[in-house]
């Protein structure tokens, strides 16, 4: 689950594996002079009973195609990202110039 927040719009979208949810407008924005609760409202109420494996602040609205190429990379590592095998380092010379 993700959720892209657009402060100068007054916007977010709501992101369930990789695919846009939900769009709501008049949402506000976070801000660095404001507590952001993850897992509950404000007052403490209606808390999440579960876990969040990861939470990520950004300072740059993400595009919906950022948002699902993360989520695919999490999800499906194996399908998203292909790795070669290992290889020797070649030897040799490092110059520096100034």
């Amino acid at each position: 689950m993700a959720a892209v927040i657009n402060g100068t719009a007054s916007s977010g979208s709501l992101y369930i594996d990789g695919v846009n949810f939900a769009t709501a407008a008049g949402i506000g924005s976070i801000d660095s002079n404001r507590v952001v609760y993850l897992g509950s409202f404000a007052d403490g109420q209606a808390k999440f009973n579960g876990m969040l494996d990861e939470v990520r602040i950004d300072a740059l609205e993400r595009s919906s195609n950022w948002v699902w190429a993360t989520w695919l990379n999490a999800a499906s590592n194996q399908t998203f990202a292909v790795f070669g095998a290992a290889t020797a380092t070649v030897q040799g010379s490092l110059l520096i110039l100034r």
